[in-house]
């Protein structure tokens, strides 16, 4: 195994996080802009 077939992996299982971690605080704002405008048609 070489030292670039490491590095590969960890930087592309790097940017899947990465990817994961936006996509999860992008869903966060989505669902708080969405739950703020169900708000005032819940009262």
């Amino acid at each position: 195994m070489n030292l670039s077939d490491i590095l590969s992996t960890e930087v592309i299982a790097g940017i899947m996080v990465a990817g994961a971690l936006l996509m999860g605080v992008r869903s966060m704002l989505m669902f708080s802009r969405t739950a703020a405008e169900m708000t005032p048609k819940l009262q």
